[in-house]
């Protein structure tokens, strides 16, 4: 009887795995547009502008950079871009 109770209880939630993706934020130096600081929860499944792939499947370790302008984000190899570059515009903001 014990037995067949334990098969019918709900079993326990099982925790999110989590992977090391990195999302880069720049700030403009120079205040000549007030532009919209729109702060963006890590967790967010946002889609990357030029592959449209989503935050949540991204590679572990793979590179994100938001736009300066738009505030969009993007991978740094779709945008072809290092990921050492502390300023990023699209080019959809160009």
């Amino acid at each position: 009887m014990k037995e067949i109770k334990a098969k019918n209880e709900p079993k326990a939630p099982s925790k999110k795995k989590r992977r090391k993706v990195t999302k880069t934020i720049f700030q403009e130096d120079s205040e000549e547009e007030n532009l919209p600081n729109y702060d963006q929860d890590d967790e967010e499944d946002c889609a990357c502008i030029y592959c449209n792939d989503l935050y949540s499947r991204s590679k572990p370790g793979e590179d994100w950079l938001r736009c300066l302008k738009c505030s969009h984000w993007a991978h740094a190899s779709c945008a072809d871009v290092s990921k050492r570059t502390k300023q990023f515009i699209c080019e959809l903001c160009l």
